[in-house]
């Protein structure tokens, strides 16, 4: 399953330190020093999930293949800035569908209230008679059905494959420090899979990763760049897939409430206000 890439604070602060720390380095301070000087700490990120397990576990095997750090957090710098900004997107994008969900469901609630003040005996008849708690019953338990389908319409359109890209930009940096490029194995140990939608989009952008890899020593072009371009590639499709899945979730939210919210709405705003109607017409 996985995880959420966290807040846009809490990305534009691991940004912020990632950056600081690439700043200390090219100063010419030691990887501790450039930590403590910083105000970070690797074993904070190790002991967290997410955008903080990966720049942990970055720094970890840039210190042992001896990549050049300061480039290693400049990437993860930008990578991060780059994760905030299709976060801070995605929430912008749920504010309507979230804001329209909130509104609607009080409508029920908003009806009687309507009916009453409107002179109608609603309350007396819901809460006095076997058939009005029946409708209550119904009209609660199809708005706790709405809640539920839209909390889940709005986390499945905040899933996002969040590390997508960091498998090609990890081997373009190797080949750049000179140094053999990890495997597949120690890649897919460093890149959680967790930072992906599923396992299959884990293993789809790691075997891109690799083949780009391959083509560029058959054709014999310099590897980086390419690896380079595929990484920004896959940020690039992941945060298309995001603003389509944004635009869809607006459309589809109507879906719970027209189904649940309606048929609630109409169990205790509409069907009392008949009922004493027609009683109050038959004691006439």
């Amino acid at each position: 399953m996985t995880t959420s890439p966290g807040s846009v604070a809490e990305l534009r602060d691991l940004s912020s330190a990632c950056r600081s720390v690439a700043l200390m380095l090219r100063a010419g301070l030691t990887p501790e020093r450039a930590l403590f000087a910083s105000g970070c700490d690797v074993a904070t990120w190790r002991a967290g999930q997410g955008p903080g397990l990966l720049v942990a576990s970055l720094w970890d095997f840039s210190l042992e293949r001896g990549l050049a750090l300061a480039a290693t957090m400049t990437q993860l710098a930008n990578f991060l800035e780059e994760l905030a900004e299709r976060r801070r997107e995605v929430e912008i994008r749920g504010v309507g569908p979230r804001t329209t969900s909130r509104l609607i469901l009080w409508l029920p609630v908003v009806s009687v209230l309507l009916a009453s003040a409107a002179g109608f005996a609603v309350l007396p008849f819901l809460m006095g008679t076997v058939v009005g708690w029946f409708l209550i019953v119904i009209a609660a338990l199809l708005m706790l059905c709405a809640r539920w389908w839209s909390r889940r319409l709005m986390l499945r359109a905040s899933y996002s494959s969040w590390a997508a890209g960091m498998p090609a930009a990890l081997l373009a940096l190797s080949v750049r420090a000179g140094v053999v490029p990890p495997t597949a194995e120690e890649v897919a140990r460093i890149v959680p899979s967790a930072g992906y939608r599923s396992p299959a989009d884990a293993e789809l952008d790691l075997s891109q990763a690799t083949a780009m890899l391959e083509r560029a020593v058959e054709w014999g072009v310099p590897a980086a760049a390419l690896l380079e371009a595929q990484a920004e590639l896959a940020q690039r499709q992941e945060g298309e897939r995001l603003r389509e899945v944004g635009e869809k979730l607006a459309v589809s939210i109507l879906l719970p409430l027209g189904v649940c919210v309606l048929p609630a709405f109409i169990a205790v705003g509409v069907v009392p206000i008949i009922a004493v109607m027609l009683s109050s017409t038959a004691l006439r």
